[in-house]
């Protein structure tokens, strides 16, 4: 599977497909059995590298199950993935001298510029654990950006939204990925998304790679709806 620079790439197939297991396998979280993955301007393949080290390689994700520090607030979830921004020093920071004062306030602009984008702003100093459902899902949304991503993956963000979140999250990824020239690849079951906003579809199943194309090729390709639907359905693509 090859993902282009700057594209949204669609990654679909039906439940237990392996769509989840291609984004640990690219973090990291799990290690292939043969083969490698290769990310442009990298010299060693992903799979050689320990998570952390994928990060900063420019490699953010969310989560089908959102992982947040619930008993933290909005604004320190994303103040904690700007961990690296401060320019100081372990014994500056003991010490509470100036500088570290003045980087601090930075961190927390930063992070602000993020919540604004996202907008969660007016959220920013109450506990994650009280964000209604589709906020959550921005707000991790937000925490992976601000780890200055090159690739975003993006695990089932329109789970347990209503139409008009759809809808919202929707233009959101558009927007995020035009302004941040990001490399987006998406895990959804929700079609109606997918199709928006996915200019090429690959479609997984039992682990392996089904099918892949546009979306109007992927709606006709009859071994897709048979993976999804069963059945013959080799006249629908004639």
């Amino acid at each position: 599977m090859q993902v282009h620079n700057s594209e949204i790439l669609g990654l679909i197939g039906p439940n237990g497909a392996g769509k989840t297991t291609v984004f640990n396998l690219i973090t990291g979280i799990y290690k292939p059995d043969q083969g490698k993955i290769l990310l442009a301007g990298v010299e060693r393949p992903l799979n050689e590298l320990a998570p952390h080290k994928i990060v900063a390689c420019g490699v953010a994700r969310t989560f089908q199950n959102i992982r947040l520090f619930n008993n933290l607030t909005v604004l320190d979830n994303v103040k904690i993935a700007l961990h690296t921004l401060p320019q100081y020093g372990f014994l500056s920071g003991v010490l509470g001298l100036p500088l570290v004062r003045r980087e601090n306030k930075r961190v927390e602009a930063t992070a602000m510029e993020f919540l604004n984008l996202l907008g969660l702003a007016e959220r920013a100093h109450m506990r994650a654990a009280g964000l209604p459902y589709g906020l959550a899902r921005r707000l991790e949304i937000a925490r992976a950006l601000a780890l200055s991503p090159r690739l975003l993956l993006l695990d089932e963000p329109a789970a347990g939204m209503n139409p008009d979140e759809i809808v919202e999250l929707r233009e959101l990824i558009l927007k995020i990925q035009q302004q941040f020239r990001l490399t987006i690849v998406l895990i959804e079951h929700r079609m109606d998304l997918v199709m928006a906003i996915c200019r090429r579809i690959v479609v997984l199943n039992f682990g392996t790679k089904l099918a892949e194309g546009s979306p109007a090729e992927i709606q006709d390709n009859a071994a897709v709806l048979s993976a999804y639907l069963g059945g013959d359905y080799g006249h629908v693509a004639g």
